[in-house]
C-alpha cells in the first residue's frame, strides 16, 4: 500500500531514511525492465526508419500492379489467347503461292527469242532479243470437314476460360489479403498507442512506488506489484510491435516493395 507522495513525506531525503540509526535499504531500477525497454526502443526505431505511409486504395492498387504471381497469371492468359487464335486459324482458307515449274522464286518463266536481221550495204547486221515473262502461281486450300479441328478449338477455348478464372480468383484473394493485412496493421497501431499510454502511466507509478519505499512510506510488496505490472505492459507492447513488423512485411510482400 502506497502512503502518499514523496514530497509530502516528513523527514524524507534523497539519501533515504534511517531505522535505529541504520540507513534503510534503497531500491534501484529493475534491470529486467531496463532490458525490455531497450528492446522496445529498438523496435520503435526500426518501424520509424522503414515505415511507408499508404492509403488502403494505394496498397490495393500497388498489389494488383506489381504482384509477380498475378503478373505470371496474366502472362498465361495471353499465351492461352494466342493458342486459341492459332487453332481458330485452321478454319480459314489457305492461300499459297507457288509454281509448277522449277523456277527458284516460284514463278512460271516463259522465254521468247527473237532474231532480227538487217542488211546494210555489204555487211549483215543481226541482233538478238530475249523476252522473259513471269507470273505467280496461286493455290487456294480449304478443308471443310475436319473432326479434330472443332475439338482443338473447344479445348483451347476452355483452357483460356480456366486461365481467366484463375486470374480472377488470384486477384480477389490478393485484394482480400491486402485489405485484411492493412486493417490488422491499423488495429495494431491503435493498440500500440493505447499500450504506450498505459506504459507511461505504469512507469510513473513505478518511480513513485520506489521513491516511497526508499523514504520508508511503502512496502516492498507494493513496489514489486507495480513492477510486475510494468513488465507485463512492456512484454505486451513488444509483442504487439513484433506482430506489427510481421504484418508490415506481409503487406510489403503483397505490394512487391
Amino acid at each position: 500500500m502506497l502512503w502518499g507522495s514523496v514530497a509530502s513525506l516528513p523527514g524524507a531525503t534523497a539519501q533515504g531514511y534511517r531505522l535505529g540509526g541504520v540507513e534503510a535499504p534503497q531500491l534501484n531500477g529493475n534491470p529486467l525492465s531496463a532490458d525490455l525497454q531497450r528492446q522496445l526502443d529498438q523496435l520503435r526505431q526500426q518501424l520509424q526508419q522503414r515505415a511507408l505511409k499508404a492509403t488502403l486504395q494505394e496498397a490495393v492498387e500497388q498489389s494488383l500492379l506489381q504482384n509477380p504471381g498475378l503478373a505470371a497469371s496474366y502472362t498465361q492468359i495471353q499465351q492461352s489467347q494466342w493458342s486459341l487464335v492459332a487453332v481458330r486459324r485452321t478454319w480459314y482458307p489457305q492461300l499459297t503461292a507457288g509454281s509448277a515449274g522449277s523456277n527458284l522464286y516460284g514463278y512460271d518463266v516463259v522465254t521468247t527469242n527473237r532474231v532480227n536481221s538487217n542488211v546494210s550495204g555489204f555487211q549483215p547486221n543481226t541482233s538478238y532479243e530475249n523476252l522473259s515473262q513471269t507470273g505467280p502461281s496461286l493455290r487456294l486450300n480449304w478443308t471443310f470437314f475436319d473432326p479434330s479441328r472443332g475439338a482443338s478449338i473447344n479445348s483451347a477455348s476452355r483452357s483460356l476460360d480456366a486461365q481467366k478464372l484463375l486470374f480472377d480468383v488470384a486477384a480477389r484473394n490478393l485484394v482480400l489479403e491486402t485489405q485484411l493485412t492493412y486493417f490488422n496493421l491499423q488495429e495494431q497501431q491503435q493498440l500500440i498507442e493505447a499500450y504506450e499510454k498505459i506504459l507511461d502511466a505504469t512507469n510513473s507509478e513505478v518511480v513513485r512506488a520506489e521513491a516511497l519505499f526508499n523514504a520508508g512510506r511503502a512496502a516492498i510488496s507494493d513496489v514489486e506489484q507495480i513492477r510486475t505490472q510494468q513488465l507485463q505492459n512492456l512484454t505486451t507492447l513488444i509483442s504487439t510491435y513484433q506482430q506489427m513488423v510481421v504484418n508490415s512485411a506481409a503487406l510489403a510482400q503483397s505490394m512487391a516493395l
